[in-house]
């Protein structure tokens, strides 16, 4: 009996050591592996900037030396708009992952990221500004589904 054991376990660490060594046949499996989590890891990280840059804008934009000039409501408006476009992101992504699967929303989903930021960087005015905290927003709340 003890014979099996040690047969089974010998196995077993035979075939950890084979998926987990890092050899030239294996490695770019495991990178590729790597780089899934990455990315998913990359996704709420992401996520986190976007709802914690209301910290860091709102007393830029009230500071009387700001471009653009905001009063203590519209602040709200543009700290909530992330959360706001939660719903229809969420219906989005549901949507274009099962039409088309998780890579492809997971890829294409970033595009309102890009556009979102840049907006929010090229703004020069507040409904620019709230038209790029929307987008990052939309795209917000989709990595949870994915």
């Amino acid at each position: 009996m003890q014979d099996h054991d040690q047969c089974q376990c010998d196995d077993l660490l035979k075939r950890v050591g084979r998926t987990y060594l890092c050899t030239v046949d294996n490695f770019n499996d495991l990178f590729c592996k790597l780089m899934a989590a990455a990315v998913s890891i990359i996704s709420t990280v992401g996520a986190g900037y976007t709802i914690g840059y209301s910290a860091i804008l709102l007393p830029q934009l009230q500071s009387n030396t700001s471009e653009i000039q905001i009063t203590e409501e519209e602040g709200s408006w543009v700290a909530s708009l992330t959360a706001f476009a939660m719903a229809p992101g969420c219906l989005l992504s549901g949507i274009i992952m099962q039409k088309y699967g998780r890579k492809f929303a997971q890829n294409f989903l970033c595009l309102p990221v890009v556009f979102g930021w840049l907006s929010i960087y090229l703004a020069k005015s507040l409904t620019l500004m709230m038209l790029g905290r929307f987008l990052t927003g939309l795209r917000n709340y989709y990595h949870g589904l994915i």
